[in-house]
């Protein structure tokens, strides 16, 4: 598993200077991969930039665990709903993890707003835009590792799990759009 360096981080500037952007029409419109109308991609932006901080998050986790990444087929996948009878079912601890992953309506193939060219377009941009985003999730991960000795087991897994949702809400709650009518355009 790699780890973050030791260097300087304050989590809360990061998150601070999140809070502080603003997202413009064209922003919007790189977001959803150029679409046209000007309300669309503002409310497909919106969509997407929930949906790349969990790609991101989930790239992260995965990484930490050193899982292999979500391949673009995986970005639109079913909700997750792991039932205990199927977690007690599992062989192997990759297979604990595919069953517990978290996983949202908006990314399901049942979804007709998003798309995958979208779900592919919107992370990088999301990463160019605020790369201390995926720092976030990693460090908070490489925390996790080393408090859980650095062993990856069901309890490791879910404690991570339990990290990506604090992360996520967090940075969601700094990025979204609409929190202060100022920053449209």
């Amino acid at each position: 598993m790699a780890t973050t360096t030791s260097e300087p981080f304050d989590e809360d500037a990061e998150i601070a200077k999140i809070s502080a952007s603003c997202f413009t029409s064209r922003d919007f419109e790189q977001i959803t991969d150029n679409a046209d109308q000007r309300v669309y991609a503002r409310h497909l932006g919106e969509l997407l930039i929930h949906e790349s901080l969990e790609v991101i998050g989930l790239t992260e986790l995965r990484r930490a665990l050193n899982f292999s990444p979500l391949s673009p087929g995986n970005l639109l996948s079913s909700i997750n709903f792991a039932r205990d009878r199927d977690i007690a079912s599992v062989s192997t601890i990759q297979e604990y993890y595919d069953r517990v992953e978290p996983r949202f309506f908006l990314r399901s193939p049942k979804n007709d707003l998003l798309h995958e060219k979208n779900l592919i377009a919107s992370p990088p941009f999301v990463d160019s835009r605020f790369p201390s985003i995926r720092k976030i999730f990693r460090r908070r991960f490489d925390e996790i590792f080393q408090s859980c000795g650095k062993e990856i087991n069901t309890k490791t897994i879910d404690q991570m799990i339990g990290g990506f949702f604090v992360v996520y809400q967090k940075v969601k709650r700094a990025m979204t759009p609409g929190r202060d009518t100022e920053c449209w355009d």
